[in-house]
């Protein structure tokens, strides 16, 4: 009977998985900077999550049509081929290049954070059969999933002090003045925000590369990620600049 895989391959196995995607989606990029420029452009400033999605589905094409056909992570760290726990684990990382991802975790940063902590917390804590695989190896060193264990703890006291703190903070902080009224917005209609997904921009702004978004939602997310939503661009909160009639 096959053996359980330890925490400690499967984490490696997905280690070297997202090691070799890299690769992949930097060997396609290279590809694309050959096309003619006005395809470049449109390639990169454009559709960059589609190609990152093209990396995936090259890298996985093989494991999920044919028999007993493992990924390169999975023989690396000694892992049984799981059809189902591939495509799984496709379907995720196809989630996370996904401009939904994206404004989920815009508009909902502190919920998609928690959501993100408690699944590490559970799968470091508990040993549940969704999160199994099975080994190759005779004799898996199954004590190092104490180790996993540790880390899921302090990471549920890191949770909880953090959620403590907040609350402590909203309880006793003086109120906060707020100096914004609608006579002083400046809202751009028939101006889609990306970040928002409201039909308008309210206090538009830009950054180098051009791009327009709402002023709040730009500088939410440039202070998280250094760079613009829709084309990457290496941006600083300081260089966004507030556009004025």
């Amino acid at each position: 009977m096959p053996a359980i895989a330890s925490k400690a391959q499967i984490d490696l196995c997905r280690v070297k998985d997202n090691e070799i995607i890299s690769k992949i989606n930097d060997k396609i990029e290279e590809l694309v900077l050959l096309l003619p420029k006005r395809v470049r452009e449109l390639m990169i400033k454009q559709n960059k999550q589609m190609v990152k999605q093209m990396g995936l589905f090259f890298y996985f094409f093989k494991t999920l049509t044919e028999v007993r056909s493992s990924t390169l992570g999975e023989s690396y760290a000694g892992l049984q081929p799981s059809k189902v726990k591939n495509t799984i684990y496709l379907c995720y990382l196809l989630f996370q290049n996904s401009f939904l991802k994206l404004k989920l975790s815009t508009n909902y940063s502190n919920l998609f954070t928690h959501i993100k902590d408690c699944c590490e917390i559970i799968q470091n804590l508990f040993d549940f059969k969704i999160f199994q695989r099975l080994s190759v190896l005779e004799e898996p060193e199954l004590e190092v999933n104490s180790h996993f264990e540790t880390i899921g703890q302090f990471q549920l006291v890191k949770m909880i002090s953090k959620v403590c703190f907040k609350l402590y903070n909203k309880k006793y902080s003086d109120k906060s003045i707020d100096f914004k009224s609608n006579e002083s917005l400046l809202i751009y209609e028939n101006n889609e925000c990306l970040l928002c997904t409201s039909d308008h921009t309210t206090n538009p702004s830009v950054g180098k590369c051009g791009h327009i978004f709402c002023f709040d939602c730009y500088i939410k997310w440039a202070s998280k990620n250094l760079s613009c939503p829709l084309c990457r661009f290496k941006i600083h909160p300081r260089e966004i600049v507030p556009l004025r009639n």
